[in-house]
């Protein structure tokens, strides 16, 4: 488990208090990333996104800092990397300019 205090430090540099970004933990036991999540997540001010690693995180930290637990599907991987970057891969696409031809993001 990552260390509580250092992890919260992290988090509060990152996204001060009043930042209207979401803080996103990638986990196996947050809601299920949608397609509706994906949308509102590309038209708005951007998201922190913190990856636990084995334990994951202090659950203290997750609801002290209101930390929004998503999941990209009923199974465990070693870490948040991967999750987070099938989110990455979800909502970029949905910005503008990215695809090539504006439906194909549909």
């Amino acid at each position: 488990v990552m260390r509580a205090d250092v992890l919260a430090k992290a988090i509060d540099h990152a996204s001060p208090p009043g930042d209207a970004r979401p803080r996103l933990l990638m986990s196996p036991r947050g809601k299920p990333l949608t397609q509706a999540r994906v949308r509102e997540l590309a038209a708005g001010p951007g998201a922190v996104i913190l990856c636990g690693r084995f334990e994951g995180v202090d659950q203290r930290v997750i609801d002290a800092r209101g930390l929004e637990e998503v999941s990209i599907g009923d199974f465990i991987l070693s870490g948040g990397e991967p999750a987070a970057l099938v989110l990455l891969d979800a909502v970029v696409r949905l910005l503008p300019g990215v695809m090539g031809n504006a439906v194909s993001g549909e």
